[in-house]
């Protein structure tokens, strides 16, 4: 369980681009270790002969039918257009992946209670503040001429090993949701009154450094959502949220002051003036600015194209890999909806909106007829709150960081004390 867990936890965070006959395949590194675990706890299950076990009622019904709500509309798709690989291995095929991230999160949460619970955030957010502090490094260097750095820049934009600056930013947010959910537990007395509160609240200052720095526009939206509501309804601790905010902002003062500073000093040295600009104040000023109305006037374009084909087929959907099948015709070049709600509407029909509505309300519903919430719940509130706002503006369904979070998040430890603590009824931790 350890060794698939935290392969798991640091693997997700790379993708990486296989070329095939037919274009790129996006695979994630952590995808061999999420099918073991769900092959381990499907052995488990049928050794057991028992279902896996949830904190919410109702999770393996939900999942049995989000499982049937793609088969349908997989058949669907296949019968207007033929089968098509972007439906089989992304779409189908993925969910069984997404499941095994599932899956990851229950067996730390069954072997290792609270203690599999700590290590898991802890790995997610070291790893998440440790890219951010890799991408800005290799920045430094390629603005000093190092020779091999240059290469080793993957892309101009900040977008972490995701290959992608807006899946970067969701999984950054997601980070952050698990850090200021059990950001209490930080300053508690049997942590020594804050003695991880500092550690903690400087990954976290990092991880808002490389949200600005990605230029996501919904990954700046939706961590404000979500610092707003943690600290309006104290959903975490005000000074973890004030000191990680502190961190962020010295972080990224510190970065434009630098090289100002430097350039000043070697003008002084040198007996010259400064003039133009500076290197590496050009160098993150575009890296922020990647955005184009062009794109964005095609994600528009691309989404009211769902709308006026979901009015023929409303109930069922037209089916997965129709849209993109077809987009490809219109726009000259592939395209995907930018909206979780819409595209599962599109695709999957009316069932497709309930699935969206069974992965959001049926756990906050949960957690909220709970309230005042402590432990663990406070931390699946922000989660949800998270993706809802982050999907709006962009499919975010298939993120794999999501649901090896909502696995953490949602499972029941098989020690009685362990399910006490994580349930709010002592330090989780």
């Amino acid at each position: 369980t350890w060794v698939l867990a935290f392969f798991a936890l640091i693997a997700v965070f790379f993708q990486v681009r296989v070329p095939v006959a037919e274009g790129m395949l996006m695979l994630n590194l952590g995808d061999p270790f999420a099918l073991l675990a769900l092959a381990a706890v499907a052995l488990g299950c049928l050794q057991g002969r028992t279902l896996p076990l949830w904190r919410i009622p109702g999770v393996n019904v939900f999942l049995a039918g989000v499982s049937a709500v793609f088969c349908v509309a997989f058949m669907v798709g296949w019968r207007e257009i033929g089968l098509t690989p972007w439906a089989l291995g992304g779409r189908l095929m993925g969910w069984i992946v997404l499941l095994g991230y599932l899956c990851v999160g229950h067996m730390l949460l069954q072997q290792h209670g609270s203690k599999g619970m700590r290590r898991g955030i802890e790995t997610l957010l070291a790893m998440a503040a440790t890219i951010v502090l890799v991408q800005l490094v290799l920045r430094w260097g390629a603005v000093l001429e190092i020779p091999f750095v240059e290469q080793t820049i993957l892309s101009r934009a900040f977008e972490g090993y995701a290959d992608n600056r807006n899946a970067f930013a969701f999984q950054l947010v997601v980070v952050s949701a698990l850090a200021l959910g059990y950001s209490k537990s930080y300053g508690t007395k049997s942590e020594g009154l804050g003695k991880r509160l500092v550690p903690m609240a400087c990954l976290q200052g990092m991880v808002l450094v490389g949200l600005w720095f990605t230029g996501s526009r919904t990954g700046l939206y939706t961590v404000l959502i979500m610092l707003a509501a943690a600290w309006s309804f104290k959903l975490a601790h005000r000074p973890f949220i004030f000191l990680s905010s502190a961190v962020g902002v010295s972080v990224y003062a510190f970065l434009w002051g630098l090289p100002w500073c430097v350039e000043h000093l070697r003008s002084i040295l040198s007996g010259s003036i400064l003039s133009g600009s500076i290197p590496f104040l050009n160098l993150l000023e575009n890296v922020r600015t990647l955005s184009v109305e062009g794109s964005d006037l095609v994600r528009w374009q691309a989404n009211w194209l769902g709308l006026s084909l979901w009015e023929r087929h409303p109930f069922t959907g037209i089916g997965l890999g129709v849209f993109l099948h077809r987009s490809s015709a219109i726009f000259g070049f592939p395209v995907v909806i930018h909206c979780t709600p819409l595209w599962l509407l599109v695709e999957c029909g009316l069932l497709g909106v309930m699935v969206l509505a069974g992965v959001c309300w049926r756990p906050l519903g949960f957690v909220i007829s709970r309230w005042p919430v402590r432990g663990r719940d406070t931390a699946l509130i922000l989660l949800l709150v998270g993706f809802g706002s982050f999907s709006c503006l962009h499919e975010i369904f298939f993120q794999r960081i999501f649901w090896l979070a909502l696995g953490l998040l949602v499972s029941l430890p098989s020690c009685p004390r362990d399910r006490q603590a994580l349930s709010g009824g002592e330090n989780p931790f």
